[in-house]
């Protein structure tokens, strides 16, 4: 009887634990669909991950029924939220990411337990008309900034599109998001509002990586996407000391240049500085400073031309100078006052 009492506790032990289980469910009906539609679900990591799409961050894949109709389900998300995409591709090996109106992917923000119901109409596997029933109605504020941004930004991938129309679109996108963080009392929430300024290189000083950092840490102290945060700021302020010591380096090596090469100009001839020069040769060399020619040196010192020209290259030997200038500039440093 007794053995009987534990088996039978066994069971129940064992149903209990079974029946305790996480487990996602993601469903939907999608209209107008190709007969090789898929749908995959992805894993987002890092802030970066928020606009990208490839086959190594697929989790799960499944194709549409005939009928529209899919579901993805497992048990291998993680059991605290985090962000996840949905999206829907022509072709088993098709992963693309498309934004703007023609978007084919959904943002959603889920765990282990989660379960979802999407509504929406699909036309091309391009999304549009969607409403997200999940137990926290996160995904439907995605979604809603999603459709919002991405109808903006879609301007930016026009081909005949100018520079100054990119910065006014960016700078729309920007205004948008600012608005809607001012109204915003979810960190997370904002957390992916500035995804957009990293995936799209929006602007604005009254949303910083730092601001957002900091309520990330206050909300969501262990999340990864506050750790990866922390990480990005830590890798910014690397580059931001090696940048700096890169310019320190510079400043060292251009002043150290200058100086040197002011110094080689105001004492190029310190190595000639004791040498003796005969008294010709310093009248001579007088009167190169002062502008004099061979023929007026030679008038003015009463002597010969050919002399005069001796005592200059004389002059050139001794003081290893190659020209009348750096004779003049030799009388201006060392002898002239």
């Amino acid at each position: 009887m007794k053995n009987l009492y534990v088996i039978f506790l066994s069971v129940i032990i064992y149903l209990l634990s079974f029946n305790t289980v996480k487990a996602y469910e993601i469903r939907g009906k999608v209209r107008n669909v190709s007969d090789s539609t898929y749908v995959s679900l992805s894993f987002i990591n890092n802030i970066d991950e928020f606009f990208q799409l490839g086959h190594d961050m697929v989790i799960r894949k499944s194709k549409v029924n005939s009928d529209g109709t899919f579901v993805i389900k497992g048990n291998e998300l993680f059991d605290d939220y985090r962000f996840y995409r949905l999206s829907f591709a022509i072709g088993e090996n098709m992963i693309n990411y498309t934004t703007g109106e023609n978007r084919n992917t959904l943002t959603l923000y889920l765990n282990n337990s989660s379960d979802i119901t999407i509504e929406f109409s699909i036309d091309d596997v391009y999304l549009s008309d969607v409403n997200i029933i999940d137990d926290n109605l996160f995904c439907n504020r995605l979604n809603d900034i999603d459709i919002t941004i991405q109808t903006m930004i879609g301007d930016l991938f026009v081909d005949d599109i100018t520079v100054v129309q990119k910065e006014m679109v960016r700078q729309k996108a920007s205004e948008y998001v600012i608005a809607y963080v001012d109204t915003c009392e979810l960190p997370i929430i904002k957390y992916y509002l500035y995804s957009y300024f990293v995936g799209y290189d929006l602007v604005s000083d009254k949303l910083t990586e730092d601001d957002v950092l900091e309520l990330m840490k206050d909300a969501y102290p262990k999340s990864i996407y506050t750790k990866d945060l922390i990480k990005r700021s830590m890798r910014y302020e690397k580059q931001s000391v090696w940048y700096l010591w890169m310019i320190i380096i510079l400043l060292f090596v251009y002043s150290v240049a200058v100086s040197v090469l002011y110094y080689r100009g105001k004492n190029k001839y310190n190595n000639v500085s004791n040498v003796l020069l005969t008294i010709k040769e310093r009248e001579v060399l007088k009167l190169i400073y002062e502008g004099k020619i061979n023929k007026e040196i030679a008038s003015e010192l009463s002597i010969e031309i050919n002399t005069v020209k001796s005592h200059i290259t004389n002059l050139y030997k001794k003081l290893n100078i190659r020209n009348r200038a750096q004779a003049a500039d030799y009388y201006k440093e060392k002898i002239g006052y």
